[in-house]
């Protein structure tokens, strides 16, 4: 109020800020008036004029504000447990777009959005046991309006004494058809955990119960290259607990077995095994040379394996196979059975081998005879150091030819 001499203000509305109307004059020295007949999203533009016997004063400049959403009612809380709180509330409004569920924790309201026709909402979240929270909810009017409702009544709660919430959940995978479960139990009181699955960590299913106390589970029920989330919830007669954080595993290509040497000399070993992985893009097949496993890889429908590497006579060689599966799964499988042999007393190895081309005819060889009990040596040749043919075989002590 600017003036001191006004006998009364008029105010005027409109629906556009350009067409007014009048809407009720107050007396000299008021400055606030509740314009009460209107609904929800409404728009009104209004301005101010005093006025006394020697005429009207100019329009003061014009505010506009639009009415918020019709706020929901009746808020009320149908259950809650360690996992989730479930509300209903009375939809009032027929401008909504949302409505913004909040929930109080240690003191600070934290919200999540629920569809404009719901009338009801989970929370999903850790409710803790024998802890104080609060709901309230209110409705927002988005594009064009972008307005937020009053809030509801708020519906405050004391939870019961469920567990604790298990912690540390791992998943292992320790063979094709089996998973092994361990966890932490972090509560004194609950009456039994429950498993649940999933096959994309969002949609899960019940697996079993274990006892209390109990911190282990194998599911055995799987096949080769199955993918299985897992969670675990603790629970009593008060309620449940939250759910564990989620862990996952892969279970294993199915081992190969039935591994038998077949042969085995001095320049090579010669394995067969049983292919029993329908994943597998290949197999290592290792021997233990030394105390230490050294691998070969070979394809992953083989079912027969040559290791070429030098074996020494009369020492002993232990033979054992996997399979591997590549993109996208990157798994090996349990080892096959382990095949020990003590190799026979074939002679050493020659050693120095030298050819010098003497002629444009003669190539000349000459090697070291590292044994005593040769009974001849066996000379082969190639063209390019690859691919071997014989060439012949000279007696006992010769070391040329």
């Amino acid at each position: 109020d600017n003036s001191t001499d006004e006998a009364s203000f008029n105010i005027q509305w409109s629906t556009d800020g350009s067409t007014w109307s009048p809407l009720t004059t107050v007396d000299a020295d008021v400055t606030t008036y509740r314009d009460a007949s209107l609904t929800e999203g409404t728009r009104r533009y209004y301005r101010v004029q005093a006025t006394n016997t020697y005429g009207d004063s100019h329009y003061s400049s014009v505010s506009s504000a639009r009415t918020l959403p019709t706020a929901p009612t009746n808020l009320v809380l149908t259950s809650i447990n360690g996992p989730e709180a479930v509300l209903t509330w009375q939809d009032n409004s027929a401008i909504e777009s949302n409505y913004y569920v909040e929930t109080r924790v240690d003191g600070s309201w934290i919200q999540q959005s629920f569809a404009g026709d719901s009338t009801t909402g989970t929370i999903e979240r850790e409710f803790k046991p024998s802890t104080n929270y609060s709901f309230r909810v209110r409705a927002y009017a988005g594009w064009p309006n972008y307005l937020s409702s009053n809030y509801s009544n708020v519906v405050d709660v004391s939870t019961s004494a469920w567990p604790e919430t298990p912690s540390g959940l791992t998943a292992t995978a320790i063979s094709d058809t089996q998973i092994d479960l361990t966890w932490t139990d972090n509560s004194t009181d609950e009456a039994s955990f429950n498993i649940q699955w999933s096959t994309d960590g969002s949609t899960w299913s019940p697996l079993t119960t274990v006892d209390a106390d109990v911190t282990t589970y194998r599911d055995a029920s799987l096949t080769e290259g199955t993918r299985r989330y897992y969670r675990v919830q603790a629970t009593n007669t008060y309620g449940d607990s939250h759910y564990s954080s989620v862990s996952s595993a892969r279970t294993l290509p199915t081992a190969p077995t039935n591994l038998v040497l077949t042969s085995i000399n001095g320049p090579e070993a010669v394995l067969t095994w049983q292919d029993n992985s329908a994943i597998e893009s290949n197999y290592y097949v290792e021997t233990r040379v030394d105390g230490s496993w050294i691998q070969q890889s070979f394809a992953g429908d083989s079912t027969t394996g040559t290791i070429e590497r030098e074996f020494k006579p009369s020492t002993n060689y232990s033979f054992r196979v996997r399979a591997y599966a590549g993109w996208p799964n990157y798994l090996s499988s349990n080892y096959s059975n382990v095949v020990d042999v003590s190799t026979s007393a074939w002679p050493e190895t020659p050693s120095g081998l030298t050819a010098t081309a003497i002629s444009d005819t003669q190539i000349d060889l000459t090697w070291t005879d590292n044994s005593t009990d040769e009974a001849s040596f066996n000379i082969q040749w190639s063209t390019d150091g690859s691919t071997w043919s014989p060439l012949t075989t000279v007696d006992a002590d010769v070391t040329t030819y």
